[in-house]
């Protein structure tokens, strides 16, 4: 995205280099054997449907920027397409993404890339910190196995089999999906900062318009829906059945709040770019947009935006970005005083009225309630928060015990209840936590966390001098001001929820970033020998992070506990009969200790037909069941002496077919209870 650098590359320029197009060359090997691979061989996936990749993957080499354009208006639209189609569990923005990405790293082994802003320097230290996470927190595991070998082949046939059908935190390598989540929407920022366009302010200008109009066209959908009911998920169906609690194309409720809410800011910007009937159309769109977040009940979302266009009115004041000598530019500071008194107002009357009501979450049947209960003084503030405060406890407690790193990239899910100071007060005892801030710090660790900061802080830090600066042009301005303040919106989000742990978030994030790390680039920001400094210095950073790994996996092994960490099972439950129970996914998969002689559990099948539980031993088929009845049954298998050193030993068990009962939006498998080891 930045100029050319026409001198001659020292030899610290040309090591990156070489070492940037190695790192393409490996991506782009990896992306072809595992989830291309696997979606060209999936045999529920559609012909058409394959074929109409193959034609993005063309398009991509010839269009590329129209290709990345077209990626940005369609990957908020596709998330519930396979429920919609009856398509296995694909993740279609991540297929899609792919077929941009394969071409955009070819041309990078071809060829040497421009130098890249900051932004995206500082990115490639967030990746590999990353990377090297998620290589610690699967290493312990080689203890259950026939050693390293034994376990990558296990992560090689997860990844050729059933990488792009495992959408849940709680299969055995969900850190796995949750690492390729995150590189993913950093390789879209990378392919946002990477391709050469001959006018950067052109160019942002289409991608932001490119985002607003995906985001309008979900807005226009999430409306529909509120409207007719039709596609609603039924998990917030069951959470919240006295409102209605849209989706629109995501599959999370507070995820879709979040995206809406960080576009209404992007469309005040692209609106001011204009003149006459365009302008007019984007203050049409932001108003849809505003619409629809209202009709998601995300009350993180209604906040960050309320806080967002009060920044972003501001801004227009502070930037001089008001019309000189209109009647609004000469009171802006009585207006915007004006506007925070009665905001201010409004939420001291509603706090008054709801805590002499004492309205409370069961209360709830509009969205008025949904303001009035979170307002209310005499509510705990855990139940106002629903329950987030012990999962805020439960990541404090793991940043305090592993501070530098964190316990691990995807294992906050998993392992919240271990780490939670008071498991009892967990409202579920997997869960993430419900702060993104926190779940970074918790899973990468402070240096994680500083990382993002980082790159957040370049992209926004030009972006707003942009915005600020009477030297641009005012459309640039106004674009810098609506992508920045868009972001801050996001970010807001994060303090009580997780966006960007759905693809869609990461889909709809890092195309933003990219746009205000661009916009705030010009030739002359940067001087050559910087550059020639930004082009070594992640790698050197990078190099430190890797030395680390075996450092860190050792210490990891030395203090983990495979029993703790089992997988596949969703949330206890209490039967009629009072009974404690958990319900298996397709796979369960348990670890027991390797002196343990007997491993025990009751099971029993509630499906309205036959399913088949295959038990496996250290990966050896060790029984299969037919499970016709609706009993509960014994299960007790002797554990023979095993020779080696591995301190654990896996138990697997597999089911087939798994169902989803009338009303219940979980995919399950048997009930389990009372499984253990002697």
């Amino acid at each position: 995205m930045g100029p050319q650098i026409t001198r001659r590359p020292f030899a610290a320029a040309s090591i990156a280099d070489t070492a940037a197009r190695s790192l393409a060359m490996v991506t782009l090997a990896g992306v072809l054997m595992y989830p291309v691979s696997a979606f060209l061989r999936f045999p529920e996936v559609p012909l058409g449907l394959r074929a109409a990749w193959l034609l993005v993957l063309l398009a991509a080499w010839r269009w590329p920027w129209r290709s990345l354009l077209g990626f940005v208006v369609v990957a908020p639209l596709v998330p519930t397409l396979p429920s919609w189609f009856d398509w296995p569990p694909i993740a279609p923005g991540e297929i899609l993404f792919f077929g941009i990405l394969c071409p955009a790293l070819a041309r990078t082994v071809l060829r040497t890339r421009p130098w890249q802003p900051r932004a995206q320097s500082l990115a490639h230290v967030l990746a590999a910190l990353a990377t090297a996470s998620v290589l610690v927190a699967l290493y312990p595991l080689h203890l259950a196995t026939d050693g390293i070998g034994a376990l990558l082949l296990q992560i090689h046939e997860f990844g050729r089999v059933d990488f792009i059908v495992a959408q849940s935190q709680q299969h055995l390598f969900g850190s796995l999906t949750a690492w390729a989540m995150l590189l993913e929407g950093l390789a879209l920022l990378w392919l946002v900062l990477s391709e050469p366009v001959p006018d950067v302010e052109r160019a942002m200008g289409q991608l932001l318009g490119a985002s607003g109009l995906g985001a309008m066209v979900v807005a226009a959908l999430g409306v529909g829906q509120w409207w007719t009911g039709r596609g609603l998920l039924p998990f917030w169906l069951l959470q919240n059945p006295n409102i209605t609690r849209i989706n629109a194309t995501f599959t999370d409720v507070n995820g879709l709040g979040s995206y809406l809410a960080m576009m209404v800011p992007v469309a005040l910007g692209l609106a001011m770019r204009h003149e006459g009937r365009r302008r007019w159309s984007w203050r049409a769109g932001a108003a849809l947009v505003m619409l629809a977040v209202l009709f998601t009940a995300s009350r993180s979302a209604w906040v960050a935006l309320a806080i967002g266009l009060g920044l972003y009115g501001v801004a227009l004041w502070r930037f001089r970005l008001i019309a000189a000598g209109s009647w609004i530019a000469r009171h802006a500071g009585q207006v915007i005083a004006g506007a925070a008194a009665a905001i201010l107002l409004t939420v001291a009357v509603l706090s008054a009225y709801a805590t002499a009501r004492d309205v409370r979450f069961y209360d709830e049947d509009s969205y008025v309630e949904t303001l009035l209960y979170t307002v209310n003084l005499r509510a705990p503030f855990q139940e106002r928060l629903k329950g987030r405060l012990a999962f805020w406890a439960a990541a404090t407690s793991m940043i305090a015990q592993r501070p530098a790193f964190g316990i691990g990239l995807g294992r906050f899910y998993k392992e919240v209840a271990v780490y939670a100071p008071d498991p009892a007060a967990l409202p579920r005892r997997q869960e993430n936590a419900h702060n993104y801030f926190l779940q970074v710090a918790a899973e990468l660790g402070l240096i994680g966390l500083a990382a993002w900061v980082a790159v957040l802080a370049a992209a926004l830090a030009p972006s707003l001098r942009v915005a600020s600066s009477d030297r641009r042009l005012p459309g640039t301005r106004h674009l810098a001001l609506g992508v920045s303040v868009g972001i801050v919106v996001y970010l807001l989000t994060w303090s009580t929820g997780h966006p960007l742990l759905v693809r869609e978030g990461q889909f709809a994030f890092w195309p933003l970033v990219g746009a205000a790390a661009a916009l705030g680039t010009t030739p002359r920001s940067v001087s050559h020998e910087s550059r020639r400094s930004l082009r070594w210095t992640p790698w050197l950073v990078i190099g430190l992070v890797a030395a680390s790994v075996p450092f860190r996996a050792a210490r990891d092994e030395a203090r983990v506990d495979l029993t703790r960490l089992s997988s596949g099972l969703h949330e206890p439950e209490i039967d009629r009969s009072g009974h404690r129970f958990q319900w298996t996914v397709e796979r369960a998969v348990f670890y027991v200790p390797s002196d343990a002689r007997l491993f025990e559990f009751k099971l029993r099948s509630l499906a309205p037909f036959e399913q088949t539980l295959t038990v496996l031993l250290d990966g050896i088929v060790a029984d299969r069941l037919k499970l016709g009845d609706h009993v509960w049954r014994d299960e007790r298998y002797p554990l023979p002496h095993r020779q080696g050193a591995n301190r654990y030993r896996r138990v697997e068990l597999v089911v087939t077919p798994i169902w989803r009962p009338p009303s219940d939006p979980r995919t399950l498998g048997v009930q389990l209870r009372d499984f253990g080891f002697q």
